[in-house]
């Protein structure tokens, strides 16, 4: 899915019918590869896109999965999943696509995941 303002394009998600990696491999849909560029956030853009996904996951599963980076750079999407009532998993961090061992050493790349679901709506 693409958001477009004017001839430009805003953002885009993807929503896959069910997760390869994580937690709900296999279980329930996923949202993934969200993006608002940032000329264009803070208009809505993502709660439109976000709104749209959820809306097309609901085809496949009435639970609805995401995993979201934990550097600062993902801090925006952090806060709007938790707005939204998606809730962590409790399976910890993941870490390229395994669950990272307690204590175990790791770098604060886009690799390292926190997944989280929410019951549709």
């Amino acid at each position: 899915m693409v958001a477009v303002v004017g001839e430009s394009l805003a953002g885009y998600i993807t929503v896959i019918p069910l997760a390869k990696h994580g937690p709900f491999a296999g279980l329930y849909p996923e949202l993934t590869d969200f993006n608002v560029f940032e000329s264009f956030q803070r208009r809505g853009i993502g709660t439109a896109l976000l709104d749209k996904a959820e809306q097309a996951a609901q085809h496949y599963s009435d639970v609805v999965s995401l995993g979201v980076g934990l550097h600062k750079g993902y801090g925006p999407a952090q806060r709007l999943y938790v707005g939204r009532g998606y809730m962590p998993d409790g399976s910890g961090v993941w870490f390229q696509n395994q669950p990272l061992t307690p204590y175990a050493s790791c770098e604060n790349n886009d690799d390292l995941v926190l997944y989280f679901s929410k019951r549709a709506k």
